[in-house]
């Protein structure tokens, strides 16, 4: 099964017109970029929040925002702050469930309605056109050197997927390494009840009585916080990182905890022995508790690790202790690039892009290297010859080799790095956006390697051409109440009438019916467009509930075929109120 970043992502888009009325065939208000990284979830516009482009904010997609950092010196710039606007373009009211960031060093605020929802607040209903600002701030302190990928998932009721995507891109001249990076206060985080929210201190917590007993490789930041730095560590080592701590109730009475909120998904805790769901304990004075922490390493990011836990006590708004883990991931596989964009490539022009990927040495040595693959058909992947390149030998041997029987080097004196090139061929046999990804599988099946190789992802970009477009080129029904169906509409436009004239419609889906309608005039900057037609797309009230993802086909006369991928999630009654 694909993990989320493996999952097709639609690049452009945008809700078309629900009404039969005149339609304005202008540009998307997409920007050419890179919407799309390995190491996040794929957004949507199900829930209807549109990103707003300001200065120094660009649009890769309608609800996919980025802004530019540049090359900075964390020395210098410690940390840097963006300002997102999101928009509600739907006509009703959207209600943002949690804001995620991509890990420990960004955090987010949100400001509706001219007012910051505090900390573990649930959010207050956007209404329709309402805008929502989304304050990121970034931590550069303990960033490695090097290119710099950051992003928020904006979530909301009801939806799965993302609702809107913020990224901030740049570069990072030096890497100054920090004990404990710790983002400043006031950041939303994913938290294990819906709606609730909670940020890292950046100082310390006020003591309430529950404290944090010494141990051997926990180092004490302050009576009620803790943190174990485990260093580089890798998934092909261990799945996961846990360590367990253990708080003990100072105060004269009794202590009764209520929850434990983790930073995000990869990271849980649990009372030691407990079974699974028990309520947690009331520690009575002086009574402690083991509490183990684990952080699971299979979707995370290379790179800096700092996850933490909050623990709540029954009748107190703030964290009355914070365990917290730390570390350096090592990458199995370095990628030169995360997404090949293709641009625009016509139909049935081959186009061919290069990609390198650098894997870890116990990829290959234990047997038959991961093999690159595609869940796009029109890709081919094409592996060059390999090149084995070494680092500096180890001046003790003088770079040679040990004699036969002699006792070979350490991975300290001579470290190996497997470096792989690979011809990525498109040969698009249909029109539309171009998705999908490129991704690692292992010929075995050690769960570590797979977990290692879980972010080793490539995301497809680019439009296929042809002589007839879409517009919108991908169709986002949005949420959808069961039982009521729904009717959107797409503008197919061509260099001349006779493109969209006797053309072939068909649905991948039996919930999904598609037909032209030659009735509704079509103007761009008040001129008719002989050369287009309008295409309404019904969505049938039996489609069952949950996310449907299909497409329309279309066949011209000439033979040439157009895609226009559709999605929809199907709320439950119940899930609507």
């Amino acid at each position: 099964m694909l993990s989320l970043c493996q999952m097709m992502r639609f690049p452009d888009v945008i809700f078309a017109s629900k009404t039969s009325a005149p339609i304005s065939a202008g540009p998307s208000n997409q920007a050419q970029g890179k919407p799309q990284d390995l190491r996040r979830p794929p957004p949507s516009l199900l829930s209807g929040l549109t990103a707003v482009a300001e200065k120094g904010i660009t649009l890769q997609a309608d609800n996919v925002a980025e802004a530019n950092l540049g090359a900075v010196d964390p020395a210098k710039t410690p940390s840097a702050d963006f300002m997102f606007t999101l928009r509600n373009t739907s006509t009703r009211p959207i209600v943002i469930d949690r804001i995620q960031p991509s890990c420990g060093c960004t955090t987010a605020t949100v400001t509706i309605n001219g007012r910051l929802v505090a900390a573990g607040q649930d959010m207050p209903p956007l209404d329709s056109e309402a805008q929502a600002n989304i304050h990121v701030h970034i931590n550069l302190t303990g960033q490695s050197a090097g290119s710099l990928f950051k992003f928020v998932a904006v979530y909301t009721k009801d939806v799965p997927q993302p609702a809107a995507m913020l990224q901030i891109r740049g570069s990072l001249t030096k890497s100054i390494l920090s004990s404990v990076p710790v983002p400043r206060p006031g950041g939303l985080l994913p938290a294990t009840a819906p709606g609730a929210a909670t940020a890292f201190p950046s100082r310390k917590l006020p003591f309430a009585g529950l404290r944090v007993v010494q141990a051997e490789n926990v180092q004490a930041l302050a009576p009620n916080q803790a943190q174990r730095d485990f260093g580089a560590v890798s998934a092909l080592d261990t799945p996961s990182i846990e360590q367990t701590f253990t708080l003990n109730n100072s105060t004269a009475t009794p202590l009764v905890l209520d929850r434990f909120q983790p930073s995000c998904h990869c990271t849980t805790a649990a009372v030691e022995g407990a079974l699974a769901g028990a309520a947690l304990p009331t520690l009575a004075p002086g009574q402690e508790v083991s509490v183990r922490v684990t952080v699971s390493l299979a979707d995370l990011a290379p790179g800096p690790l700092l996850k933490s836990v909050m623990v709540f006590t029954k009748g107190s708004q703030l964290p009355a202790a914070a365990l917290t883990l730390t570390g350096q991931l090592k990458p199995a596989v370095t990628l030169s690039s995360s997404l090949l964009d293709f641009g625009r490539v016509a139909v049935d022009k081959p186009q061919t892009l290069l990609l390198m990927a650098t894997l870890d040495p116990r990829l290959t040595e234990r047997g038959v290297p991961p093999t690159l693959v595609s869940n796009n058909p029109d890709i081919q992947i094409i592996p060059q010859p390999d090149v084995i390149s070494r680092l500096k030998p180890n001046p003790k041997t003088g770079g040679k080799s040990p004699k036969a029987g002699g006792k070979a080097p350490t991975d300290a004196a001579l470290i190996g790095s497997h470096q792989r090139t690979y011809r990525i061929k498109l040969s698009p046999a249909a029109a539309g956006p171009i998705t999908g990804s490129l991704y690692f599988v292992s010929s075995g099946h050690d769960p570590k390697v797979s977990s290692a190789l879980a972010n080793a992802t490539v995301l497809l970009l680019g439009q296929v051409t042809g002589d007839v477009a879409a517009q919108p080129s991908v169709l986002a029904f949005g949420n959808v109440r069961l039982g009521q169906g729904a009717v959107r509409q797409i503008v197919l436009s061509g260099k001349d009438p006779a493109d969209v004239t006797s053309l072939k419609i068909t649905s991948a889906s039996p919930f999904l019916t598609a037909k032209l309608n030659t009735a509704t005039p079509i103007f761009s900057g008040g001129q008719l467009l002989p050369a287009s037609c309008v295409l309404e797309v019904t969505l049938a009230p039996q489609t069952p509930p949950g996310m449907l993802q299909t497409q329309v086909k279309i066949l011209l006369p000439n033979g040439q075929r157009l895609l226009v991928p559709v999605s929809a999630f199907i709320s439950p009654v119940s899930a609507m109120r």
